[in-house]
């Protein structure tokens, strides 16, 4: 049977499942779209289901992603939808937005929206993003190589980004998040705009809205576009993950399976976190063993612990190579930085 490769088959990520999220994953399935994989760690609480469309009471307690997709299946028997409970800044595997048509960020954060642009600058991808407040709704396209999210952002704003990035384990980010308030008049306005930018994409087409933004104002009923683009060529999230290959590995092989494969003179980079084997406390000099990636550390011990060791590389001298990729912190389908004979090679796995 051939590929059916018509635009509905296409790849979209839905990333951010509220009240934004709901109104795009129904505008793009009631415009056709058959494939979609939903991202959002969070679970649905009563004040969702006053504002988003596939959420009831019966739902409280559930992960937002389960019930969208459970709820699309039931009425699309053709409808291949996936979905990810998990942080988009880590859990998403860079494998599965380089498959993707574009990837849509609807998120109330700006930690969110700035590890987004990073991912899909390493792989060429376009993404949109929505926001909205009580009254206003916007919407922006960033492509690589002609409009980045984190070069629009303020040289403190960015800063405190790379400053949050360098030390993801030490902080409660998304979570601790402000959520502002909600309208659904705005987020109706923005999950449409979105919509429509993710379908001009994924066709093949160049958005309007790379290089600006579009804004929607509810208390004057007025719609504008304004400039907002862009792109300074030392921007760290610009980097280009190419070329690509696989080797046959997956989040499951060992350490010390990765390197029988990869040589034992290549170090794995772990190029968004790091795996932490102990902390300590400094002043009583207390050790506690964690074996865990850095941004779980926070969860998992007291407060006042500090690492004691960490790894940012992986290569013949890790003292735990049966470890698995997954038990490091590496998701199903991540692209891995590999340094191999002091050349980068960039390693797809299953």
């Amino acid at each position: 049977m051939a590929e059916d490769n018509s635009i509905g088959r296409k790849l979209i990520i839905v990333a951010g499942c509220g009240a934004i999220g709901n109104e795009v994953v129904k505008n793009l399935v009631l415009s056709g779209f058959r494939r979609l994989l939903l991202v959002d760690f969070d679970k649905v609480e009563p004040s969702n289901c006053l504002k988003s469309v596939f959420f009831t009471e019966a739902d409280n307690g559930e992960y937002k992603t389960r019930v969208i997709a459970r709820k699309l299946r039931q009425r699309y028997p053709d409808i291949q939808v996936d979905t990810l409970e998990g942080d988009i800044a880590y859990d998403l595997g860079l494998g599965d937005i380089r498959r993707a048509a574009a990837v849509a960020g609807c998120f109330d954060n700006r930690w969110a929206r700035y590890a987004l642009n990073r991912l899909c600058h390493r792989v060429g991808v376009s993404w949109v993003d929505g926001g909205i407040t009580d009254t206003d709704a916007t919407v922006r396209v960033f492509s690589p190589g002609k409009n980045c999210y984190a070069c629009n952002l303020s040289p403190e704003a960015a800063q405190q980004m790379r400053r949050r990035a360098s030390c993801a384990g030490l902080v409660r980010h998304s979570r601790q998040s402000f959520h502002a308030l909600t309208s659904v008049v705005t987020a109706s306005i923005s999950g449409a705009v979105i919509a429509q930018e993710l379908m001009r994409l994924a066709s093949g087409e160049e958005s309007p809205l790379c290089g600006h933004m579009f804004v929607y104002d509810s208390c004057s009923q007025q719609g504008r576009t304004v400039g907002f683009a862009a792109y300074d060529q030392d921007c760290p999230c610009h980097e280009n993950w190419a070329p690509i290959q696989s080797v046959g590995l997956s989040a499951d092989s060992t350490v010390a399976e990765a390197l029988s494969i990869l040589g034992d003179q290549a170090e794995i980079v772990l190029a968004d976190d790091c795996f932490v084997d102990m902390v300590e406390d400094p002043i009583t000099s207390e050790t506690m063993e964690v074996m865990l990636p850095a941004r779980a550390v926070a969860q998992a011990v007291p407060a006042g612990f500090e690492y004691q060791r960490e790894y940012h590389t992986i290569g013949k001298a890790f003292p735990y190579p049966g470890l698995t990729l997954r038990q490091l912190g590496v998701p199903p389908r991540q692209i891995l930085p590999v340094i191999k004979n002091s050349k980068e090679i960039y390693i797809e796995l299953l």
